[in-house]
């Protein structure tokens, strides 16, 4: 699931006031799997950090430095805090090549203009034998909408004809149209946890 899916199924059962709704919901859901959820917006960025030092993308000496210079606190830095705007830039330009959502993946290439990336994958498209040189995440999803549209695709996934207009990826979290009310999931994922419901989430 995204994680915008999380924030809609930790309120679901908290927010819903039909009895026979929660009877449904204790009787056939007995637990959640959640992939890159959202927990804290917008202190989230401070666990960037550590987490990359967690996964070995980072020295030992410059964690530490950023610990010491920027107290941890890494989103609101004074400009006069020199010391920790230094080695914030050291970190982003140690990881300006890696795909922060998975490490393991390739980043798509940021020079390569969208018309230009667009008429690269349509020619990817008609010509199958070239797809396993799709090598980035974005790439997949854009190629994904053009999949999904394909009549032979929706003939095949009995999508019924004339029920649905053009079939678009959910746009970007930033992009997305509600207001953001929740900052912090935990208490969310806690209460579940007492109903009984178990939870596997991961990065």
């Amino acid at each position: 699931m995204k994680s915008i899916c999380q924030m809609i199924f930790t309120l679901l059962e908290i927010h819903t006031q039909a009895f026979q709704f929660q009877l449904l919901l204790r009787r056939y859901l007995t637990g959640y799997i959640l992939g890159n959820a959202v927990t804290f917006r917008p202190e989230e960025q401070n666990y960037r950090i550590p987490h990359a030092h967690g996964l070995g993308l980072i020295p030992d000496e410059l964690y530490k430095s950023l610990e010491s210079s920027c107290g941890g606190d890494y989103q609101y830095i004074h400009y006069t805090n020199t010391h920790c705007l230094h080695h914030l830039q050291t970190f982003n330009r140690l990881l300006s090549g890696i795909y922060f959502e998975h490490i393991l993946e390739p980043i798509c290439n940021p020079a390569v203009s969208i018309k230009a990336e667009r008429r690269y994958l349509n020619q990817k498209l008609k010509n199958p034998t070239l797809l396993p040189g799709v090598k980035c995440r974005d790439e997949w999803h854009s190629l994904s909408e053009k999949w999904v549209n394909d009549e032979s695709v929706q003939e095949a996934l009995h999508v019924r004809k004339g029920t649905h207009g053009i079939w678009k990826q959910c746009p970007n979290y930033a992009k997305a149209p509600f207001n953001r009310t929740i900052n912090n999931t935990i208490p969310f994922h806690a209460y579940l946890s007492k109903r009984g419901y178990r939870s596997l989430i991961y990065r």
